[in-house]
């Protein structure tokens, strides 16, 4: 419930910035770059159908910059895949994880004498 009260307040929020930047800029203008950022931020937590028509944006438009975000290559420094090799026995003592999804939500997995089919498993559900 209280997540769903924070997307509220958010797009309540967007909105009256979108609004206060539309009074203040010509019909046709592009909006900048920041305001397009949050509506995607608010995209992909409530959905593009739903953000689109509360921030009276042009759907396509929101699709498009949420896709280019999505498709954006992971910094250098991050693996995109770990093989995990697992003991003969095929259980793992004791691990920690951190799983990145393509759509950028974030779990932290820490497991002790789980089966190395069933941890990966869990992390192609979550990943996608």
């Amino acid at each position: 419930m209280r997540e769903s009260r924070r997307l509220i307040e958010a797009t309540d929020e967007l909105l009256e910035e979108l609004s206060v930047w539309r009074k203040a800029h010509r019909p046709h203008t592009p909006l900048p770059p920041e305001l397009w950022d949050q509506a995607v931020n608010l995209a992909t937590r409530q959905g593009l159908w739903k953000t689109a028509r509360a921030l009276r944006l042009d759907y396509n438009a929101l699709k498009k910059r949420a896709d280019a975000r999505t498709s954006e290559p992971a910094t250098p420094d991050v693996p995109q895949f770990i093989e995990i090799l697992s003991p003969l026995s095929g259980q793992i003592a004791e691990c920690t994880l951190e799983v990145i999804s393509t759509r950028g939500a974030r779990m932290l997995i820490e497991m002790k004498n789980v089966a190395s089919s069933g941890l990966a498993s869990i992390i192609r559900e979550f990943a996608g």
